[in-house]
């Protein structure tokens, strides 16, 4: 299955509850056999532009 998570950032400098749940859930779906993407506007922006 394909997976695609669409989050409104994915910032690094200003991480926090969105970006962890983004990323465990990509990491549990890989595992499980699934491909998944996160597509947004700033993926690892430096800025919370």
């Amino acid at each position: 299955m394909n997976v695609v998570q669409v989050p409104r950032r994915f910032v690094l400098s200003d991480w926090g509850g969105t970006e962890t749940v983004l990323l465990e859930t990509s990491k549990r779906l890989l595992a499980l056999g699934h491909h998944t993407e996160i597509i947004c506007p700033n993926a690892l922006a430096t800025c919370n532009a």
